[in-house]
């Protein structure tokens, strides 16, 4: 995905939204899943919660196949 997540706020700004959140999903462990669910525990643990962590980064939006932005129409 080629996008800039400053695009996405002013895209929906345009449009009268306010966000309340935008956040990518599908980061880099989606390709990876049944390594993950074959590895031990803890590791597939670790790897499962750093795309949570990361997910509302701007700089983590290159690595998710889909943006999901929640708006909320301005008054």
């Amino acid at each position: 995905m080629f996008i800039n997540g400053a695009e996405v706020f002013s895209f929906f700004g345009r449009l009268g939204f306010e966000k309340p959140a935008l956040f990518g999903q599908k980061g880099f462990t989606g390709p990876r899943l049944t390594f993950l669910e074959n590895s031990p525990e803890e590791i597939g643990n670790f790897y499962l919660d750093l795309p949570l962590r990361l997910c509302e980064n701007p700089q983590y939006y290159a690595f998710s196949d889909h943006l999901m932005y929640i708006g909320k129409r301005k008054k």
